[in-house]
This record gives C-alpha cells, structure tokens and sequence, in this order.
C-alpha cells in the first residue's frame, strides 16, 4: 500500500498573499458533477507530488467545517438510529439537527484567500477565486 505523502508546514503564498499554518481561509472547491462549494477553513500545510510531467507541484491541505443531518427524540439529546421498519411508529417524535464535523481535504488547484477584516474584501476575493 502507498504511503501518505508528508504534510510540510510552511506557509503558502500565492496572489492573495502569504498565508501561515493554522490562518482562517476562504477555500473554493469542487466537488461531484462540478459542484462549486465556498468554505471557510483552517490551512494546515501543503503536501508535495510530481504532477503528470514530472513537475513538483503544491497541494494545500485544509481543515473545512461541515455540518450533517441527524435524527434525534424531540427534547432529548437521544439520537435515534435509522431503521425503517421503526421508521412510521416513531416519526412524530423525532426531529432533525444539523451536527458539525470537521474533515480534512486537499486542493489540487489551491483556490484559497486569508480572511480579512471587511466583508466587502470576502466577496471581491471570492470572485477572484470563482
């Protein structure tokens, strides 16, 4: 089996300006049938791999926040397992929560900006990255 490649943490810099381990991120990414998504994450380092012409290239590495759906009892922090045949005997006392998990990703087109103070600059350095 392949061993994972090395995270190396330095910092990044591209157009937008350097950004350093552990610095809150706008990320753009890509996902399935071409879906564009834009998260705010933590940057973490970047690994290193040869590109399909024998080029060193630099993959970022990020920490993104995303959030699932889980059934719970209504009122209680009981989370109820899935299970259809249970499914219609229990529906009225069941509710939906959306629960954060972080996972961690990596970019192979490093579609990231440092998060400034304004809101204005967030939305001029989204559209650079879209």
């Amino acid at each position: 089996m392949t061993q994972p490649l090395p995270l190396i943490e330095q910092p990044f810099t591209n157009e937008f300006g350097t950004i350093n381990v552990g610095d809150t991120v706008i990320a753009v990414t890509t996902g399935y049938s071409h879906n564009v998504s834009v998260s705010k994450a933590k940057y973490l380092g970047y690994i290193e791999s040869v590109g399909w012409r024998g080029a060193i290239v630099k993959k970022v590495k990020l920490e993104v926040q995303n959030f699932r759906n889980v059934w719970y009892y209504k009122g209680t922090d009981t989370e109820w397992k899935w299970n259809y045949s249970d499914y219609h005997k229990v529906k009225d006392q069941l509710e939906t929560r959306q629960v954060p998990y972080f996972r961690k990703t990596t970019l192979n087109l490093n579609r990231i900006a440092p998060i400034k103070d304004s809101e204005h600059s967030i939305v001029e350095t989204v559209g650079k990255l879209v």
